[in-house]
């Protein structure tokens, strides 16, 4: 059976299965229903501003500026009662704030009390700028979130216009001001031109007067440098007798406080010897008390060395009496004898089991009683015994360890005599000693008492020595103060009598400058009288109109065109809707039709594909068409070439068919499931929100190997652009992915091909 002929079973039996018919019809309806809603005429972010809830407050409490009141606020809110950019709620401040709480408007916008009082100081010395103030609750929406910030720019453009306006007019209110004071400049101006006459002539007389003057103060300035020549001598020689002086109150100093010094320390040494005293005597108590302890400790251990050796005699030598040969000596006999009797013991307990057998012997009832608490006796004795022997043998080694140990201890014991000998004795010289050092203490501490004595005089007597110096170091200090303060007086007269000389001389030239200058000035001021009066007739000739303040307000307008253009913002998303609804439309379809499983057993894989192909090939091509179509009919597209739309349209739904064709065929869910990944990941990077340069590098690497790409492009070019040279690019590339998608597919068919006869069972027998 050939390609064709599978192709029309797989259609049959479509038509014989009316629930998946009517499936089929539902599915292609769902590409229809996605363009209508999102690319109905009146859906745009831009359509329906005016139902954005924003808020308005208006603080402002007006101002005054040129003598006229002004409310920059009230002006602005009329003006946004009249317009329908935004849905502005006109609201008070705390109605504002509780409704941004409960999230009932995107902005709120609020002007200032002192909004239009700022606005009037423009010409101040320090003229304050107006703020506009406005909270954005951008967690709201994103998209409106941009909207408002567009409708804030434009309200500060507004108020930037009326500002400016008020400005101009503020400046061009005083130019009736400038006209008069121009006026007044001119009269004014006039009435210097006159006094300069009358200064021309005071110059003369003055210049003549400090011409003859000019003798008396050279000679003023001569005598005052001689009178401060002979003061530099004076402080000379007082400047050189003033280091000996210093020198000999600062030696003095040294020696009061040197004194001082020696009399704090004797009393410390004193009250440290006093402290000695006290420690000696402590100590040579002290060591009294020791000496009787360090004898009785001698005889202790005299007696402790008595005792150890009676015990050692008695451990292992005895007291030498018959019977008593000591307690190692008798531990060893004991443990000797002991041996010697255990093998009788042990033949005795097993003695024990005769008399028991004999215990129960008929004629012995009035002995077994006896008999066999003998018995039990032998038996315990055959036990205990045993252990009899090693605890023998224990004691025996122990007293005799105890024995080998005593040499050594006594030996301590002696050693231990000797040393405490050697401190009792010790401690009798130190006791000794300790006695001639307090007699010796006490002689130092009597010694020292008289040092202390002898500072504190001493002391005294520099101290005095010291002051005097002082004194005398400072009257000199005065002296050479007064001379110096005498040099600097006869210094700054003698220079201010130079500077007078020169300053005389400059004021001389000076004055015949300001006689040439006054001479100018009444030239000048006569020329300023001319200029001034020119300046009021040209002011007056200026007559400002609101024209020229609007001009000052707003001096540039935009003129501009767009190619191109968009008629609606759907527009703009038509070619992303229409390839979205088209992948979108083909994914749902793999959900309803087996893309594998043929109507009757294929007699080759290729013939099996092309059925398949042509089939799902003719779902996506009255798919295509519906879409297209309606979008065309219905929503009233408007596209410059309409049937490249419809065969584009028709194209790119076979090619996203191939695509899902091949990822089903090879992985059935998991390939549905890498096509909805693959259209997720298509959405934002494919030049249907951001125009693909804007992306990053990486994004835009990837985007190039997108289908998307491509039929958003080629989407573009056919419906606003008109640009077909673009649409055959476009397309050539999705040939590729058509070819590659369906080759790929063809090869998994070959592949399931081998096990089909094994595996499926037709519901039709293909014919002979």
């Amino acid at each position: 059976m050939g390609s064709f002929q599978l192709f029309g079973k797989e259609l049959q039996s479509l038509k014989n299965r009316k629930g998946l018919l009517i499936a089929l019809i539902g599915v292609m309806l769902i590409p229809i229903v996605y363009v209508a809603v999102l690319l109905s005429a009146t859906w745009g972010p831009y359509d329906n501003l005016d139902n954005l809830p924003v808020a308005f407050v208006n603080k402002d409490a007006g101002g005054v500026s040129g003598g006229q009141a002004i409310n920059v606020g009230n002006d602005l809110m009329e003006t946004l009662k009249e317009s329908n950019s935004l849905g502005w709620h006109f609201v008070t401040e705390e109605e504002a704030m509780e409704g941004l709480d409960k999230q009932e408007f995107y902005l709120v916008v609020e002007v200032p009390e002192d909004f239009s009082q700022k606005v009037t100081t423009v010409l101040d010395a320090n003229p304050q700028v107006p703020e506009l103030r406005y909270i954005q609750n951008e967690g709201l929406n994103f998209m409106g979130a941009q909207v408002t910030n567009s409708a804030v720019e434009k309200l500060r453009e507004q108020l930037g216009d009326k500002i400016t306006a008020t400005y101009a007019r503020t400046v061009f209110s005083r130019f009736t001001d400038i006209e008069t004071g121009f006026a007044s400049g001119a009269d004014g101006s006039k009435q210097i031109a006159d006094g300069t006459e009358q200064l021309a002539d005071g110059t003369n007389t003055l210049l003549t007067s400090l011409t003859e003057k000019s003798a008396d103060i050279n000679k003023l300035a001569a005598g005052a440098k001689t009178a401060d020549a002979g003061a530099g001598q004076l402080l000379s020689a007082i400047n050189g007798g003033t280091g000996d002086i210093n020198k000999l109150a600062s030696g003095s100093r040294q020696v009061a406080s040197g004194a001082t010094q020696l009399k704090g320390g004797s009393q410390q040494v004193l009250a440290g010897l006093n402290s000695l005293k006290g420690g000696s005597t402590e100590i040579y108590t002290g060591l009294q008390k020791l000496q009787p302890g360090s004898e009785n400790l001698l005889n202790g251990l005299q007696q402790l060395s008595a005792g150890a050796n009676r015990f050692y005699a008695g451990i292992a030598l005895g007291d030498g009496t018959q019977g008593n040969p000591g307690l190692a000596k008798g531990l060893n006999q004991l443990a000797t004898v002991l041996q010697s009797k255990q093998a009788d013991i042990e033949q005795m307990a097993q003695g024990a089991a005769l008399l028991q057998t004999l215990a129960q012997a008929p004629g012995m009832e009035a002995y077994r009683e006896n008999l066999l608490a003998l018995s039990a006796g032998l038996g315990e004795l055959g036990t205990v015994y045993p252990v009899a022997v090693q605890s023998a043998n224990a004691l025996s080694n122990g007293a005799n360890q105890m024995a080998q140990s005593m040499p050594a201890l006594t030996a301590g014991i002696e050693n231990a005599i000797a040393g405490q000998k050697t401190i009792v004795s010790g401690i009798s010289s130190l006791t000794a000693g300790q006695g001639q050092a307090v007699k010796g203490i006490d002689a130092l501490v009597a010694g020292q008492t008289a040092v202390v004595s002898g500072a504190s005089t001493l002391a005294g007597g520099a101290s005095q020595v010291a002051n005097g110096n002082a004194s005398l170091t400072s009257s000199w200090n005065k002296l050479g103060a007064g001379v110096s303060s005498l040099k600097s007086g006869l210094t700054q007269i003698s220079t201010g009598n130079e500077t007078v000389a020169v300053g005389w001389k400059t004021m001389t030239e000076g004055v015949t400058s300001l006689n040439d200058g006054v001479n100018r000035l009444q030239a000048g001021s006569s020329e300023l009288v001319t200029g001034l009066e020119g300046g009021r007739e040209q002011v007056a000739a200026l007559r400002i109109t609101d024209e020229n303040i609007a001009m000052f307000s707003s001096p540039v307008t935009l003129a501009g065109e767009k190619v191109n253009a968009y008629e609606y913002y759907r527009d703009s998303t038509a070619p992303y809707i229409l390839s979205l609804a088209l992948f979108v439309g083909m994914l749902v379809l793999s959900m309803f039709v087996d893309f594998k499983k043929p109507a009757v057993l294929p007699k080759s894989a290729v013939s099996w594909f092309v059925s398949k192909w042509l089939q799902l090939a003719l779902f996506a091509t009255i798919q295509a068409v519906l879409v297209t179509g309606f979008t065309l009919v219905v929503l009233q597209l408007s596209v410059d070439h309409v049937v490249q739309f419809i065969l584009f349209g028709i194209f790119v739904s076979i090619v996203f068919m191939s695509i899902i064709f091949f990822l089903v065929s090879v992985a059935g869910n998991i390939g549905r499931f890498i096509a909805l990944v693959l259209a997720v990941a298509q959405l934002s990077i494919t030049g249907s929100n951001l125009p693909i340069p804007m992306l990053p590098e990486n994004l835009q690497a990837v985007s190039a190997y997108l289908p998307f790409t491509y039929s958003i492009s080629g989407f573009k070019s056919v419906i606003s652009l008109g640009d077909l040279s673009m649409l055959s690019s476009n397309a050539l590339v999705l040939v590729i992915y058509l070819v590659a998608a369906s080759v790929l597919a063809l090869i998994a068919f070959i592949v399931s091909y081998k096990s089909l006869t094994t595996k499926y069972t037709p519901e039709v027998q293909p014919t002979a």
